[in-house]
């Protein structure tokens, strides 16, 4: 009797799969399931001071139009495209509406919570980045501090320029789909807001692998990680929206609170991608390194 055992596959596939077990293995040794969900919770708790310091800058150089369409437009591109997650949104929009009146004393507060608690988040993130890219602490605790405060200004100030930018380019995309036929016009509207998020993605991930670790990562491991997290994240976002909608009613086990388990899933998700397109361009990287040293290796052997 035949037997799967037995069964002689091409050399390729065998080498397929004892690679693929062995990336299982090596992001098992990493355990990147436990820190992504350390990490995720975190950032849970990061996001309130984030948006309280955000209203607080916005209301000084933006007005509350163009902030309420900055956060539209930022949550619409990381969070699930679903009818909760619109309605969220709105509701956000109405309670921002109203901190707006007391900024001020909202966004001093924020600003503190803001600058400790983006300590413990990068922290955490820097941790789990560096099981991935094997990297130690070089530094002392205090300098890393440092680092983290001025991470977090600095993506503060990144969110602050969208809000200039986005308006610019939704002005610039009017002007372009109004000089095409009626039957492109859609399809240019939707292919510009994908490639928008997707760019917003891939410079978020870009941040997040060139920055935060503590050595200095090669370039091409940062690109590729990047490329590959930007891909999986529109992937796995198609995917857990359809997913949301029409598989898992977290509403009807959850009731109002149905969303916000959504928004959990989906941060875990998020940040799972984050470590798991690290190790995969790890991984990759050096097996084509050690490729080619076999490779030397068997020429200075024949010589």
């Amino acid at each position: 009797m035949l037997t799967i055992s037995k069964i002689k596959f091409p050399s390729w596939v065998k080498k397929t799969y004892h690679l693929i077990f062995e990336f299982i293995d090596r992001i098992d040794s990493h355990h990147i399931f436990l820190l992504s969900s350390a990490v995720s919770f975190n950032v849970l708790l990061y996001f309130v001071p984030l948006i309280l310091v955000g209203i607080y800058i916005t209301n000084l150089f933006l007005n509350l139009e163009t902030f309420n369409s900055l956060i539209a437009e930022l949550l619409l591109s990381f969070l699930p495209d679903t009818e909760q997650t619109y309605s969220i949104i709105s509701n956000l929009l109405l309670e921002t509406n109203k901190i707006f009146s007391v900024s001020s004393f909202v966004g001093l507060v924020g600003i503190i919570s803001l600058l400790w608690l983006s300590s413990t988040v990068f922290s955490s993130l820097r941790s789990c980045l560096n099981v991935v890219f094997e990297a130690k602490a070089t530094k002392i605790f205090v300098i890393y501090r440092v680092k983290d405060i001025a991470l977090t200004i600095l993506l503060t100030i990144f969110i602050l320029l969208l809000g200039y930018a986005l308006p610019l380019i939704s002005i610039l995309n009017k002007a372009i789909a109004d000089l095409l036929p009626a039957w492109l016009e859609n399809f240019f509207n939707r292919a510009t807001v994908q490639i928008i998020g997707a760019s917003l993605y891939f410079i978020f991930f870009f941040f997040v692998y060139k920055f935060i670790p503590n050595k200095k990562i090669p370039m091409k491991i940062v690109l590729t990680s990047s490329v590959f997290c930007t891909i999986f994240v529109e992937l796995s976002r198609e995917f857990f929206s359809y997913y949301v909608k029409y598989i898992a009613n977290y509403s009807r086990i959850y009731g109002a609170y149905g969303f916000f388990v959504a928004v959990l899933v989906w941060v875990y998700y998020l940040f799972f991608i984050i470590l798991f397109s690290g190790e995969l361009s790890v991984f990759i990287f050096s097996k084509r390194i050690h490729k080619g040293l076999n490779v030397s290796d068997k020429v200075q052997a024949d010589e």
